[in-house]
């Protein structure tokens, strides 16, 4: 697969679900609790004893992604606390095997995200606290984290893609890349390799390897798809609240329409949206996680067909709309659609966007209930208008399908 054909089916996948879980799951504050808390390694480590996935963690986690839309899954395989959810063959004791009844927690999750047609993708910390008075001898160090990620290579099939982060914190060193990423495509030709940038230089591509850069709880506006094209993707991760881990006391919560704003707003930039869930210690989703993430589904559900395959249009980005594009359908997509009969008409600024065509449309019909949708003609051509959602229905972003006149370059 070349990098342009691995790109492309990364950019098809669109949606993928973020799982921070681990140990760091355990005091439910945050996967930073042991540098917040100042535990040390053996105070923190005493937290394995509690740490117990139920049977069917992985099994409901992929299940309820794949219904509600996400193409692929990305593990916390190893987070900073330096805790490896898969067998490390003896490299450390603070890894799966070592629960009370020893385990494969990434076995588990791989086979999980397979039944239920997810692509598996492994995030995996470049820095671990545990480690770190071994920095000094850096490059003793970066052969035992290559050595981690050679057997997550090795011992579960193919995987979609690496997901690395913690560069950001030691930025003057000599991570070796090369020797990293060479072996990754030794291994695994064909999976992307991601290291995010984290929140200093957002969308940076650091290293010729990269396939796709991070924009981490930032927007992708200033991403210039029509330049990366074939040559490297863009991926925003988003928390629902202020941590990425399991934090039973933060209630600070993204509302469903920031979440589908972000969303369309990748799609718009032909970039991948990649939401999180922290999971509470038992590996169960929190409720408002399910709650929340189960009405985004509604949406993607509703417009499956305009998310995934569709190309950004050059030139379609205006003000209120975009549109995608897939052979001779055009896809707009208008945000802050209000209901015929709105209520909050008064207090909310509706979208009054009209969105017009640099080609000849054929028809159009509105994917959340095929009924046509009324294009107009005039001397400038062809545009349409968001019409309002029916009283009882509130999407927030629609979508038409419009069918081009099929000698449209």
């Amino acid at each position: 697969m070349t990098q342009k054909e691995r790109i492309a089916r990364f950019e098809r996948l669109g949606l993928g679900l973020f799982v921070h879980f681990g140990v760091f799951s355990v005091p439910e504050s945050g996967e930073w609790y042991q540098a917040a808390s100042k535990e040390s390694a053996a105070e923190y480590a005493r937290h394995l004893e509690h740490f117990f996935p139920k049977k069917d963690w992985a099994e409901d986690i992929a299940a309820f992604a794949a219904h509600n839309g996400f193409r692929y899954a990305v593990l916390t395989t190893r987070h900073h606390d330096g805790f490896s959810l898969y067998d490390t063959h003896g490299l450390s004791d603070f890894d799966a095997t070592h629960l009370r009844e020893p385990r494969d927690l990434v076995r588990e999750f791989v086979e999980a995200c397979r039944a239920h047609g997810l692509v598996p993708f492994f995030y995996h910390t470049l820095i671990d606290w545990r480690e770190e008075p071994r920095f000094d001898r850096f490059s003793d160090y970066l052969a035992y984290l290559r050595s981690g990620v050679r057997l997550l290579c090795t011992e579960y099939g193919e995987i979609g893609g690496f997901w690395f982060d913690g560069q950001w914190k030691y930025r003057d060193r000599d991570w070796e890349l090369d020797a990293l990423y060479g072996m990754l495509r030794q291994h695994q030709p064909d999976a992307m390799i991601v290291n995010n940038s984290g929140l200093n230089d957002l969308g940076a591509k650091t290293h010729p390897e990269l396939d796709a850069v991070t924009f981490e709880r930032a927007d992708m506006t200033g991403f210039d798809c029509e330049k990366a094209a074939g040559r490297w993707s863009a991926e925003m991760c988003q928390s629902l609240n202020s941590h990425w881990g399991y934090a039973r006391n933060d209630i600070s919560y993204r509302s469903v329409g920031e979440l589908l704003d972000s969303l369309c707003l990748c799609r718009a930039r032909h970039g991948n949206f990649l939401l999180n869930i922290g999971p509470e210690p038992d590996g169960s989703i929190r409720e408002i996680d399910h709650a929340l993430i189960g009405l985004l589904g509604q949406w993607v559900r509703t417009n499956a067909e305009a998310l995934y395959d569709a190309l950004p249009f050059p030139g379609s980005v205006q003000e209120g709309a975009f549109a995608l594009r897939r052979g001779n359908t055009l896809y707009v997509f208008f945000s802050n659609v209000p209901m015929e009969i709105d209520p909050n008409a008064g207090r909310f600024a509706a979208n009054r966007a009209v969105f017009r065509f640099p080609m000849d449309v054929r028809s159009a019909v509105w994917l959340d209930n095929g009924e046509e949708a009324a294009l107009q003609r005039d001397a400038e051509g062809v545009s349409l208008r968001p019409a309002p959602f029916r009283y009882g229905t509130s999407l927030l972003t629609r979508v038409a399908r419009c069918e081009l006149q099929e000698s449209a370059e």
